[in-house]
């Protein structure tokens, strides 16, 4: 073989491999991470908003404001806090702690700061009684639209339960998964607890389309079962998905027999420094 050809032949070798990688889709790639499609961007490029400006539903300077509600053993139950000693708590004419919590999209890329190269949209979630709030991430490109959950307090449970998760594009019964080691640190005796690494397996499945009646009125959704399995149980989730306001409701069974059901309340246009 003359040099040409095997200049070609170590040429096609190489771009085989990168393919095993990476896949180049509209001049984007994107590496899979547990089964999550990401945008792998050029490092070099100093835009602070790189992983923001494709977004059409979690922009920047938008806040969400989701209300809950959590049943455990036939009773409607109630977080008297968000902080450490938090408890849930029946109804009383006592509690004055708002059942809600509130998901505002970040500029630029804040977690950056504590996690380098770090490749999703910044979103803090801020609670009624606790001072500052948790931020955290979520991806949304053409492939697909996943994020964290809020998982402070009684959501803690939700570290074990199906994210919020949906590929594109969408077609009814499309099926796809996405795994999570969890450690035990999410582990809390007054919702589910365990020693050691969980290793959870989730799958989705679009399960059909439908009308839901929301505080934002009527919807066309997508609507998304959801299972995860691990070594303690299983958790079903069933998300409600519309295509201008994101995830409008989300229902989960979990593995210790609680359910709860969050629902989006509220979109507002904000300013941020």
């Amino acid at each position: 073989m003359n040099k040409k050809l095997i200049g070609i032949a170590i040429l096609l070798s190489s771009l085989s491999f990168l393919s095993c990688q990476n896949e180049i889709v509209d001049s984007t790639v994107y590496f899979d991470m547990d089964g999550i499609q990401v945008e792998k961007l050029n490092d070099s490029i100093s835009d602070p908003e790189k992983y923001n400006r494709d977004n059409t539903i979690y922009r920047p300077d938008k806040k969400f404001t989701f209300g809950f509600t959590f049943h455990r053993d036939g009773q409607q139950l109630y977080a008297n806090s968000y902080r450490k000693g938090w408890q849930l708590v029946p109804e009383s004419d006592t509690l004055d702690i708002a059942q809600s919590y509130e998901m505002t999209i970040l500029k630029g890329n804040p977690m950056a700061k504590y996690v380098p190269n770090y490749s999703q949209t910044a979103i803090l979630f801020n609670f009624p009684d606790k001072e500052g709030g948790n931020m955290t991430g979520l991806v949304e490109n053409k492939r697909n639209l996943w994020m964290h959950p809020t998982r402070e307090g009684v959501f803690k449970i939700l570290q074990l339960a199906p994210f919020p998760f949906i590929e594109f594009p969408i077609e009814k019964g499309k099926s796809w998964s996405w795994q999570l080691d969890i450690g035990d640190g999410w582990s809390d005796e007054r919702l589910v607890s365990w020693e050691g690494p969980i290793d959870n397996k989730i799958t989705y499945t679009i399960s059909d389309f439908t009308t839901l009646e929301t505080s934002l009125g009527k919807l066309e959704c997508t609507l998304i079962n959801a299972i995860s399995s691990n070594k303690l149980g299983t958790t079903n989730a069933t998300f409600y998905f519309n295509e201008k306001y994101g995830f409008v409701q989300m229902n989960y069974q979990n593995l210790d027999g609680s359910t709860m059901q969050i629902s989006l309340d509220k979109i507002e246009e904000i300013t941020l420094n």
